[in-house]
């Protein structure tokens, strides 16, 4: 019994000895991505002029905005983290509107490194996803004739898997020892790995080619940061 008692003393003893700095931080952000949209365009527009018989172009336009969090902690020199935000977009034709609500979110896996305490440095990968709903409907309009008996209406979901890597960085202003508020600014760019889209049926349709939540973002916002020893 005793020899046990002095295993586990001199286990924790190295413990401290060699314990990592650890901490957290979170806060709300906003971010804005550069998605490709003529794709989505080109198809609602196919669909205001020859479905309804419009005459206008549908331009949903770039970049998408999100409004969300984020938060993290840290261990040592590694850091897991996550962010995520969502916001909607509306277009309207002479016949057609369309409305675009949008989600998007990963998880960080990066190398927190603080040259001095104010400032931190956190490049990552990143793995996640982005949900989108698209729905149409038919406004009036167009020439006479050429509408539907029945007001036109679609509606579409999708999702998708993304990935892809970013560089973060967070300048502090201290409230007491181990507390701090921080400015974070962080671009990446996120690749689209699998997508999917299914109609008001629920039934899978092709992926609209080009369109979907990825691309280069900017992201910013207010964290509240802590650190331990």
């Amino acid at each position: 019994m005793t020899r046990l008692k002095v295993l586990v003393v001199s286990v924790m003893s190295a413990a401290v000895a060699f314990a990592y700095p650890a901490g957290g931080w979170g806060g709300l952000g906003v971010a804005g991505m550069m998605v490709d949209v003529e794709g989505l365009n080109d198809s609602l527009t196919t669909i205001n002029r020859e479905i309804l018989g419009g005459s206008q172009t549908v331009e949903l336009e770039s970049p998408f905005y999100f409004i969300g969090g984020q938060g993290g902690g840290e261990i040592g020199l590694f850091s897991l983290g996550a962010w995520g935000g969502g916001l909607f977009k509306t277009a309207k034709a002479d016949v057609l509107e369309a409305s675009l609500g949008y989600a998007a979110g990963s998880v960080e896996l990066g190398i927190h490194l603080k040259p001095i305490k104010w400032f931190w440095i956190r490049p990552c990968i990143d793995a996640g996803g982005a949900l989108f709903a698209l729905e149409l409907a038919e406004i009036g309009g167009g020439k006479a004739g050429d509408t539907l008996e029945e007001p036109y209406l679609s509606s579409l979901r999708g999702w998708q898997v993304n990935a892809g890597a970013g560089l973060a960085l967070q300048f502090n202003l201290p409230l007491c020892k181990r507390s701090f508020v921080g400015l974070m600014i962080q671009t990446g760019y996120l690749y689209p790995l699998y997508m999917s889209w299914r109609d008001q049926d629920g039934l899978n349709i092709n992926p609209i080619e080009g369109f979907g939540m990825h691309g280069p973002y900017l992201r910013a916002g207010i964290n509240f940061a802590a650190r331990g020893e």
